[in-house]
């Protein structure tokens, strides 16, 4: 499981009328939406208690009328009780510690998988908190009960309390060090706002000057009504506004549920950071009465948004049974974003290994591994969820792509002779805004495709053979349905060659100023293109790909990276390289320092094709 990132915010207190309350009820959770959902467990056959603590000020006097706890399943368990309590307290009884609830513990309705419980008489919330827990006993293991409680992966102090009779002998705070919590939810009554609705997370946003652009926003409900709509007003570079927006998915009444919306933000002319302030003045038509209604944000207006690709490294070999699910994990990325993604494959003690363990640019603890943009380290199959079988690359893909990078990065490749023996490789990388003093370098990667061949190094070991968990995950069936090894694979974004892995010294300057391209060139010698036996590696030379990658040499994070097919296509990284669907609406060129040229003559250019409907596409061209 992993943490949720809360992105930093600056909130400003807006100007309400008077709180308008009513007579109602919302849900309590700590699960607020911004997680995924897992199983988690012991593993042992035993008995669990498990709880949150209700301790917020605003909810006193608010009484807790029935919880709601979900299950995967609940066969092979019983004795399910749900109890509230001011104190977590153990008492010996027969030998075993037994949690005691000092409030009240009632025997839980057990329907459809999902424990249920009213209280005939509703307790009253006091300044001094509540625990509100669920127990239940394991009595046969099996692979539901292994794993029988579903939990978030977000965190909060309050949000998960354990004991069990063999694991956890004494009850603790779990929430941070599982990075989960638990999903049971507490109905509430009381006097509560109707429509109330706060900015809750607002951090950093990016545009593209003279263009509008979009802001994300995490709202978090407050209210006891469901949340159809918002009205609200923005303030930008001078410009002020209002708009509207409805909900395709309404927010549940559930006290603090969060939920990600993207509002428009106007467009701003000139280059520079500016102060964006967003406010949510009604929901649902209503005065809004929250009292963080209002978020200021810094807004950074660039002169163009790079394409960010980040840079999946995974590490395989044809003897690693488990390594199957890198195999088609890369698959499925190159198929599902074949302009977008970059992946590279290492092979280890096989016929494609071309380096030892110790010069791979990750620190690799064992095989199958991955790493993105070698800082995060992660799965090439299942990304970072831990939610049953299935494919999620894609889910911390996308998300890594979605921050901004620093720069663009180009690349072409072509042989130099018709010999083709030597791969030449131009690379351009240009910056949003100015760096300095920085050590910023470039390194390259010689990806073949199609890699091939019969007999005993081609077999690919497969521990997947009849794994029914992986019946209906995609693209597993291959393996799900073949024997303890696979032959007449074709491998895929196998590294051949590289550069100085870690980056070439001297290859960036220190100082880069803003849109002005910097250019570097590189030669691959295809002659020492071996696999650590000294045998050559290349198969097909139409099949090869040159990986372009900009490192910080002083962290080792990938900020950006590009491919190109040798002697092919251009991989361009200013703007998006999207299909486009409109008509040619201008043409511009820009010169090296970032300067419009109305009338380009001979020489290195920066050409931007707009689109009628309104995509760009940005590339380095050469004119004669």
């Amino acid at each position: 499981m992993k943490l949720v990132r809360i992105l930093s915010t600056a909130f400003m207190i807006a100007a309400t009328a008077l709180p308008v309350f009513a007579q109602g009820s919302l849900t309590f959770s700590y699960d607020t939406g911004t997680g995924d959902k897992a199983k988690w467990g012991t593993l042992k056959k035993e008995n669990y208690d498990v709880a949150i603590r209700i301790d917020d000020a605003n909810l006193v006097g608010k009484q807790i009328k029935s919880v709601t706890v979900p299950f995967e399943s609940t066969a092979d368990l019983s004795d399910f009780t749900v109890w509230l309590s001011k104190e977590l307290t153990l008492e010996t009884v027969d030998g075993v510690k037994q949690n005691v609830p000092d409030i009240t513990s009632v025997d839980a309705v057990v329907e459809n998988n999902q424990l249920l419980v009213t209280f005939a008489e509703p307790y009253t919330i006091t300044d001094e908190g509540v625990y509100v827990g669920y127990s239940f006993k394991v009595d046969n293991l099996t692979g539901d009960t292994s794993y029988p409680i579903i939990v978030s992966s977000e965190t909060n102090p309050n949000g998960l309390y354990l004991h069990t009779s063999r694991t956890y002998r004494s009850w603790e705070a779990k929430s941070e060090s599982l990075g989960a919590v638990s999903v049971m939810t507490v109905e509430l009554s009381g006097d509560f706002y109707e429509n109330s609705v706060g900015i809750y997370a607002f951090g950093e946003q990016n545009s593209e000057a003279g263009k509008t652009g979009e802001a994300k926003l995490t709202l978090v409900q407050n209210g006891s009504s469901v949340v159809n709509s918002i009205d609200f007003s923005y303030e930008v570079a001078g410009q002020e506004g209002t708009g509207h927006y409805d909900f395709a998915e309404p927010m549940a009444a559930q006290y603090d549920k969060k939920q990600e919306i993207t509002l428009p933000i106007p467009a701003v002319a000139e280059v520079g950071s500016y102060p964006l302030t967003f406010t949510v003045t009604k929901v649902n038509g209503a005065d809004n009465t929250n009292v963080l209604a209002s978020a200021t944000a810094t807004l950074n207006v660039m002169p163009f948004i790079p394409v960010h690709r980040p840079l999946l490294e995974e590490y395989t070999g044809m003897w690693c049974g488990y390594c199957p699910r890198g195999f088609v994990g890369l698959e499925l990325m190159n198929e599902k974003y074949p302009d977008l993604f970059v992946g590279v494959s290492y092979h280890n003690g096989d016929i494609l290994e071309i380096m030892p363990v110790t010069e791979y640019p990750n620190n690799v603890p064992g095989f199958p591994d991955a790493w993105l943009d070698r800082v995060h380290e992660t799965d090439a199959y299942h990304g970072d969820s831990n939610n049953g079988y299935g494919f999620a690359m894609d889910d911390v893909y996308l998300a890594r792509a979605a921050e901004v990078a620093p720069a663009s990065v180009d690349v072409e490749a072509d042989w130099t002779d018709d010999a083709q023996q030597t791969v030449n490789v131009t690379a351009t990388v240009t910056f949003v805004k100015d760096v300095s003093d920085v050590d910023y370098r470039m390194a390259y990667i010689l990806v073949a495709d199609d890699l091939h061949g019969e007999g005993a190094d081609w077999l690919q070991s497969n521990y997947f053979s009849g794994n029914t968990n992986y019946a209906d995950s995609e693209g597993m069936d291959i393996f799900v349905n073949g024997g303890s090894t696979v032959e007449g694979l074709h491998f895929n974004d196998v590294a051949v060659m590289t550069s100085d892995i870690g980056g070439i010294a001297g290859s960036l300057p220190s100082e880069m100023k803003t849109a002005t391209p910097a250019t570097h060139t590189y030669r691959f010698d295809i002659a020492n293109a071996l696999n650590t036996s000294g045998e050559p590696i290349i198969q097909d030379k139409s099949k090869l790909r040159v990986v372009a990658v900009l490192i910080d040499a002083v962290t080792g994070e990938v900020l950006n990276s590009n491919k190109c097919s040798v002697g092919g296509n251009i991989g361009t990284g200013i703007g998006a390289t999207e299909a486009r669907t409109g008509e040619i609406k201008s043409v511009e060129y820009f010169d090296a320092s970032g300067r419009r040229v109305s009338t380009p003559a001979g020489g290195l250019y920066i050409k931007r094709i707009e689109y009628s409907d309104g995509s760009v596409n940005t590339s380095k061209v050469v004119l004669k």
